[in-house]
Protein backbone atom coordinates (compact mmCIF):
# COMPACT_ATOMS: atom_id res chain seq x y z
CA UNK A 1 0.00 0.00 0.00
CA UNK A 2 0.95 3.51 -0.77
CA UNK A 3 2.45 5.72 2.07
CA UNK A 4 0.70 9.05 1.74
CA UNK A 5 3.63 10.70 4.46
CA UNK A 6 6.43 10.81 1.74
CA UNK A 7 4.50 12.00 -0.32
CA UNK A 8 6.16 15.46 -0.32
CA UNK A 9 4.69 17.30 -3.45
CA UNK A 10 0.72 17.10 -5.32
CA UNK A 11 2.72 15.18 -7.77
CA UNK A 12 4.25 12.43 -5.17
CA UNK A 13 0.48 12.52 -4.23
CA UNK A 14 -0.73 11.79 -7.82
CA UNK A 15 2.08 9.24 -9.15
CA UNK A 16 0.90 7.14 -5.72
CA UNK A 17 -2.75 7.72 -6.80
CA UNK A 18 -2.49 6.40 -10.25
CA UNK A 19 -0.89 3.28 -9.23
CA UNK A 20 -3.03 2.22 -6.58
CA UNK A 21 -6.14 3.03 -9.09
CA UNK A 22 -4.45 1.35 -12.20
CA UNK A 23 -3.23 -1.84 -9.74
CA UNK A 24 -6.86 -2.01 -7.96
CA UNK A 25 -8.75 -1.40 -11.04
CA UNK A 26 -6.71 -3.99 -13.37
CA UNK A 27 -7.28 -6.69 -10.52
CA UNK A 28 -11.06 -6.40 -9.99
CA UNK A 29 -11.84 -5.72 -14.02
CA UNK A 30 -9.52 -9.06 -14.25
CA UNK A 31 -11.45 -10.89 -11.76
CA UNK A 32 -14.90 -9.52 -13.08
CA UNK A 33 -15.79 -7.65 -9.53
CA UNK A 34 -18.31 -5.20 -11.39
CA UNK A 35 -19.17 -3.58 -8.34
CA UNK A 36 -16.17 -3.00 -6.77
CA UNK A 37 -15.33 -1.62 -10.29
CA UNK A 38 -18.26 0.92 -9.60
CA UNK A 39 -16.95 1.00 -5.85
CA UNK A 40 -13.74 2.57 -6.70
CA UNK A 41 -14.79 4.74 -9.48
CA UNK A 42 -17.16 6.33 -6.74
CA UNK A 43 -13.74 6.05 -4.14
CA UNK A 44 -11.60 8.41 -6.53
CA UNK A 45 -14.84 10.46 -8.23
CA UNK A 46 -13.45 13.93 -7.21
CA UNK A 47 -10.52 13.03 -9.15
CA UNK A 48 -12.27 12.59 -12.31
CA UNK A 49 -14.68 15.82 -11.42
CA UNK A 50 -11.79 18.27 -11.81
CA UNK A 51 -9.57 16.17 -14.67
CA UNK A 52 -6.96 15.98 -11.97
CA UNK A 53 -3.49 16.74 -14.26
CA UNK A 54 -1.81 13.88 -14.51
CA UNK A 55 -4.43 11.52 -13.91
CA UNK A 56 -6.88 12.34 -16.40
CA UNK A 57 -5.68 9.29 -18.61
CA UNK A 58 -6.19 6.60 -15.84
CA UNK A 59 -9.78 8.31 -14.94
CA UNK A 60 -11.08 8.24 -17.89
CA UNK A 61 -10.09 4.10 -18.10
CA UNK A 62 -11.84 4.01 -14.55
CA UNK A 63 -14.89 5.58 -15.92
CA UNK A 64 -15.07 3.67 -19.25
CA UNK A 65 -14.75 0.25 -17.02
CA UNK A 66 -17.40 1.51 -14.70
CA UNK A 67 -19.88 2.16 -17.84
CA UNK A 68 -18.93 -1.24 -18.48
CA UNK A 69 -19.80 -2.47 -15.15
CA UNK A 70 -22.91 -0.29 -13.86
CA UNK A 71 -24.50 -1.71 -17.48
CA UNK A 72 -23.34 -5.37 -16.70
CA UNK A 73 -25.38 -4.81 -12.96
CA UNK A 74 -28.53 -3.30 -14.58
CA UNK A 75 -27.39 0.28 -12.73
CA UNK A 76 -28.49 2.63 -15.08
CA UNK A 77 -28.49 5.29 -12.92
CA UNK A 78 -24.78 5.04 -12.62
CA UNK A 79 -24.23 4.37 -15.88
CA UNK A 80 -26.22 7.41 -16.79
CA UNK A 81 -23.85 9.39 -15.00
CA UNK A 82 -20.59 8.19 -15.74
CA UNK A 83 -21.29 8.64 -19.78
CA UNK A 84 -22.52 11.72 -18.87
CA UNK A 85 -19.43 12.98 -16.95
CA UNK A 86 -17.74 11.11 -20.38
CA UNK A 87 -19.57 13.34 -22.71
CA UNK A 88 -18.64 16.46 -20.84
CA UNK A 89 -15.16 15.54 -20.98
CA UNK A 90 -15.29 14.85 -24.80
CA UNK A 91 -17.74 18.06 -24.92
CA UNK A 92 -14.36 20.02 -23.68
CA UNK A 93 -12.02 18.24 -25.66
CA UNK A 94 -13.89 19.33 -28.85
CA UNK A 95 -14.98 15.76 -29.37
CA UNK A 96 -18.87 16.48 -30.17
CA UNK A 97 -19.73 13.87 -31.70
CA UNK A 98 -18.47 11.14 -29.72
CA UNK A 99 -19.75 13.48 -26.76
CA UNK A 100 -23.39 13.42 -28.41
CA UNK A 101 -23.12 9.48 -28.30
CA UNK A 102 -22.30 9.37 -25.01
CA UNK A 103 -24.89 12.05 -24.19
CA UNK A 104 -27.82 9.70 -25.93
CA UNK A 105 -27.01 6.81 -24.13
CA UNK A 106 -26.79 8.82 -20.86
CA UNK A 107 -30.42 10.05 -21.67
CA UNK A 108 -31.92 6.14 -22.21
CA UNK A 109 -29.89 5.08 -18.91
CA UNK A 110 -31.89 7.57 -17.15
CA UNK A 111 -34.94 7.20 -18.57
CA UNK A 112 -34.85 3.71 -17.59
CA UNK A 113 -33.72 4.24 -13.71
CA UNK A 114 -36.60 7.32 -13.74
CA UNK A 115 -34.58 9.66 -13.70
CA UNK A 116 -36.24 12.28 -16.52
CA UNK A 117 -34.38 15.36 -14.75
CA UNK A 118 -31.12 13.90 -15.50
CA UNK A 119 -31.99 12.95 -18.64
CA UNK A 120 -33.04 16.26 -19.66
CA UNK A 121 -29.63 17.81 -18.58
CA UNK A 122 -28.20 15.07 -20.85
CA UNK A 123 -30.44 15.71 -24.19
CA UNK A 124 -29.43 19.85 -23.28
CA UNK A 125 -25.84 18.66 -23.25
CA UNK A 126 -26.37 17.12 -26.94
CA UNK A 127 -27.81 20.35 -27.68
CA UNK A 128 -24.78 21.99 -26.95
CA UNK A 129 -22.92 19.77 -28.66
CA UNK A 130 -24.62 20.34 -32.03
CA UNK A 131 -24.26 23.68 -31.53
CA UNK A 132 -20.24 23.38 -31.58
CA UNK A 133 -21.04 21.64 -34.66
CA UNK A 134 -23.13 24.58 -36.30
CA UNK A 135 -26.05 22.35 -36.23
CA UNK A 136 -28.17 25.21 -35.02
CA UNK A 137 -31.26 24.21 -35.97
CA UNK A 138 -31.09 20.74 -34.60
CA UNK A 139 -29.52 22.78 -31.53
CA UNK A 140 -33.20 24.64 -31.21
CA UNK A 141 -35.10 21.48 -31.45
CA UNK A 142 -33.70 19.80 -29.04
CA UNK A 143 -34.01 22.61 -26.45
CA UNK A 144 -37.58 22.89 -26.89
CA UNK A 145 -37.95 19.01 -26.69
CA UNK A 146 -36.52 19.79 -23.33
CA UNK A 147 -38.41 22.53 -22.35
CA UNK A 148 -41.51 20.35 -23.54
CA UNK A 149 -40.73 16.87 -21.15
Amino acid sequence: MADFKDSSTPWNYVNEARKIIETTSATIWQQEHWEQIIQLREVFDFLGSGETYGLANIMQLLNDQAIIAAQKTGNHLCAGRYLHEKGQALHRQGKHKEAIQAFNTSYDHYQIAGAPFNARESLHMTSLCYRALRETALAKKIIAQVLLE
